[in-house]
């Protein structure tokens, strides 16, 4: 993520990609921490629209919008670390998407 190794979630059920604001570095802004929402699952919170490069293996995606957010209220209640979430808007830029969940494997094919 732009230059710095990230560990990234896949998150097919997000419909944006999702980067943590100190990830994305050289951030010049604060984002509030999301709000408890009681209710259906999702995620909701307070986020901006940044351009980020995405390097995946050997390949680099330049200039992708990610909404950058404060995750650290997820990563507590996940008990996970990690730096992003990887969501629908990127996947999509695959012909297909394979996930084998018993040998934790992820076929991204271009």
């Amino acid at each position: 993520m732009n230059g710095n190794a990230a560990i990234f979630l896949l998150d097919t059920g997000a419909n944006r990609t999702i980067v943590s604001t100190e990830i994305y570095g050289n951030a010049r802004f604060e984002l509030q921490r999301m709000p408890h929402r009681q209710g259906p699952a999702g995620f909701t919170g307070y986020s901006l629209r940044r351009p980020a490069d995405i390097g995946l293996a050997e390949n680099v995606w330049t200039e992708q919008q990610v909404s950058v957010m404060d995750l650290d209220e997820l990563k507590q209640m996940l008990h996970l670390d990690f730096d992003a979430l990887l969501g629908q808007d990127f996947l999509r830029q695959f012909r297909s998407v394979r996930i084998e969940y018993q040998a934790h494997v992820i076929e991204l094919q271009q």
